[in-house]
């Protein structure tokens, strides 16, 4: 995988599953790559698998939600989100998909703060995402932008 060959780390993740079936991490691997392949049936599969083997383990929850707004549920998304990060605050993994659908509800001031928690906890910066970002603060200034957000709270960045 850190080579780049994907099917490749997908046949492995496989043959090693044949000898440990109740592993939770290969199944939270395999469904973190099936995520980043685009096969999001199998990758939500594989997490919600991962997390009944290890329910403690909250990394798969992350996964998990970035599926969700893949396949267009965003609700579930963020809530599957904010659940994971109420569990563990300090993985920067899930700030970038919260970002995301706050930018999508139009919430310029949570997803700067919840972009801002993931830069602080080590992502990379996204240039892509900073433009829309100040896109949507500019058309907040203007008093265009109205927040659509669920009012759901969990005590993380960005609620």
């Amino acid at each position: 995988r850190s080579e780049g060959d994907y099917f490749a780390a997908v046949s492995v993740y496989r043959q090693a599953l044949e000898s440990a079936p109740r592993s939770a991490r290969l199944r939270w691997f395999l469904g973190s790559l099936y995520l980043d392949l685009g096969l999001l049936v199998d990758a939500q599969r594989e997490l919600q698998l991962a997390l009944r083997l290890d329910p403690s383990n909250v990394r798969p929850l992350t996964a998990l939600g970035r599926v969700h707004h893949a396949l267009g549920r965003k609700e579930l998304a963020y809530q599957t989100l904010r659940r994971s990060l109420h569990q563990l605050p300090e993985q920067s993994a899930g700030y970038e998909p919260l970002t995301r659908l706050y930018l999508e509800w139009r919430c310029s001031d949570k997803a700067m703060a919840a972009y801002r928690r993931g830069l602080e906890l080590g992502t990379e910066p996204d240039p892509t995402l900073e433009g829309q970002l100040r896109a949507l603060q500019l058309v907040d200034q203007e008093g265009a932008a109205q927040c659509k957000a669920p009012s759901w709270s969990a005590g993380v960045a960005g609620s």
